[in-house]
């Protein structure tokens, strides 16, 4: 990071959506402690520099820096950007505090700090007497209090506030109002955007008769610029052009303070850098720089996959029928199948217990299930909005995958142990071959699960399409891979696609340890085809989601 940089600087930069234009030309600079507001109306172009400055998107032209680093390049420069957009980005089923926390243990905070700092946050948004509670239980007001708090959690050096009191109550307005005048004071440089002008006056951030200070340099879209409005360091910043230290035609009029924290020519309470113009910032109710823990550390990006998977499990905590449905189906199918699969055995010449067919097969059609409950992960946080989050975190996205995949994992590990279990204790299984053929398949096809999952995730574009793919691939894959009944008792015309379904190598895999009785050996090539579709899925969803493609939750 460099040191003196900037906190935020454009030049010449260009958007699009397709063939239409966004943002032409624009050129700014912000320092610390410095306060940028974008007022204009929808479309204008506000939500787009904000997405720019955050890393989430790549311009059409010229350059974007934050700290003098690319953020959409250097995913450890977005650890230093507190985003809260337009839409509220919450973990409904959490309560306030917890999803204070996951954000600050997500932009790497340890989990101490992160709890210090979210605590130290709930008094100035007014959420102390809801911190307990759910935030899909919050008024709107309080969500949006709770949404704008979570973006600076971690201490963020640039804040980055899309509209933040949009359709908020006097309260709310009043709370985040007084949150950016505390955070520029405290040396932070805030984006923030707005429809109101007179929130922007009562700031001190536009000269008397609503005239604005400044405009854009550029055009965001003809006939629709944002006006960019804000109280400068004279001679330091720039917005479309370098600021006039005389006060001349163009240049913003200045205004005394009115004894506000920040001092100095301003509106009150908005610092424009300590007098004798070092760029040291105070420390803000989020905590210090890099988070209460210090700058960066190795191994801090392991955390955001461990942070992600916490929240993965906070969240199962609150909804566990997934679990439920997972592991408590396939034991009573399998204890119901058993009496008539051992005749399907019999038949075949294999005498053994119907639990030879029906645990390794309820355990293979089932497991399917468990790529619905990934691509739910993925889809679910598109739908709260909390995927934005995460991708502005800095957290790559094979972290973000790799924590989302922990409590898949976790559930297909637990049914396998439990429908085993279940079978050799209560169904008659036994094993003359290796027992570790039975784990090495089953940690073989669970991986393979894992990754359809996030193949699923990956090309499908609305959660009823996850919920489709899911079923079917289970009734598919199962019936024809001989999930359902032994694969020589299928029709003749099916026997022949059959090893076109993984769950046919899987059962390869378990009939030669649990009814031939044979080793590790004789399991190669079931692992060897497992493994390998498994790669192959996994290559195509990074392929895929490194897109960025949009998803929607519903419909």
């Amino acid at each position: 990071m460099s040191d003196g940089a900037p906190a935020l600087e454009m030049s010449g930069v260009d958007a699009a959506y397709g063939a239409r234009p966004a943002l032409s030309g624009i050129d700014l600079t912000l320092a610390p402690g410095d306060l940028l507001a974008l007022l204009g109306p929808n479309g204008a172009g506000k939500s787009t520099l904000v997405a720019l400055a955050a890393g989430l998107r790549e311009p059409a032209a010229g350059t974007v820096r934050v700290c003098g680093r690319d953020p959409r390049r250097d995913r450890a420069t977005r650890r230093l950007v507190g985003l809260a957009a337009q839409e509220i980005g919450l973990y409904p089923a959490l309560t306030v505090r917890q999803n204070l926390r996951a954000m600050g243990e997500i932009h790497g905070m340890s989990a101490v700090a992160a709890r210090t700092a979210a605590e130290s946050l709930l008094a100035p948004f007014g959420l102390d007497a809801v911190a307990g509670r759910a935030a899909g239980d919050l008024s709107g007001g309080e969500r949006r209090r709770a949404h704008a708090a979570a973006a600076l959690v971690h201490g963020p050096r640039l804040a980055l506030l899309d509209e933040p009191t949009a359709g908020a109550d006097p309260r709310t307005r009043d709370a985040i109002l007084s949150a950016v005048r505390d955070l520029a004071a405290g040396g932070v440089a805030v984006v923030y955007t707005t429809h109101y002008l007179p929130e922007v006056e009562a700031r001190g951030g536009a000269r008397r008769g609503g005239r604005p200070a400044v405009r854009a340099g550029g055009a965001p879209r003809r006939g629709r610029a944002p006006v960019v409005v804000r109280r400068p360091r004279p001679g330091v910043a720039r917005v479309g052009g370098r600021w006039d230290r005389r006060r001349g035609r163009g240049a913003p009029a200045r205004r005394r303070s009115r004894g506000g924290a920040g001092g100095g020519a301003g509106a009150p309470g908005w610092r424009h850098g300590p007098p004798d113009g070092s760029r040291d910032r105070a420390p803000h109710a989020g905590g210090r720089l890099h988070g209460a823990d210090g700058p960066p550390r190795p191994g801090r990006r392991v955390r955001g996959a461990v942070a992600i998977a916490r929240t993965e499990v906070r969240l199962l905590r609150h909804d566990p029928v997934p679990a439920v449905v997972l592991i408590g189906m396939p034991v009573v199918l399998m204890t119901l199948l058993s009496p008539a699969l051992r005749a399907a055995l019999l038949v075949e010449g294999d005498d053994v217990p119907g639990s030879a067919q029906s645990v390794p097969g309820m355990a293979c059609v089932f497991a399917v299930f468990a790529a619905g409950i990934v691509g739910f992960a993925i889809f679910r946080d598109h739908g709260w909005h909390t995927w934005e989050r995460l991708h502005a975190s800095g957290v790559p996205a094979r972290e973000v995958m790799a924590g989302k995949l922990v409590v898949p994992a976790a559930l297909l590990a637990t049914q396998a142990v439990v429908l085993f279990t279940v079978g050799v204790l209560l169904l008659d299984l036994r094993v003359p071959g290796s027992w570790l053929v039975v784990v090495a398949v089953a940690a073989a096809y669970g991986v393979l699960v894992l990754a359809a999952g996030l193949a699923v995730a990956a090309f499908a574009s609305t959660i009823q399409q996850v919920n489709a793919l899911t079923a079917l691939g289970a009734m598919v894959l199962g019936g024809l891979g001989g999930g359902f009944v032994p694969a020589d008792s299928l029709p003749e015309w099916v026997q022949p696609i059959a090893p076109a379904s993984p769950v046919y190598w899987a059962m390869e895999g378990y009939r030669g340890a649990i009814i031939d009785g044979e080793g590790l050996a004789a399991a190669a090539l079931p692992l060897a085809v497992l493994l390998s579709v498994a790669a192959a899925l996994a290559a195509l969803a990074a392929g895929r989601l490194r897109r960025d493609t949009p998803k929607r939750a519903w419909g």
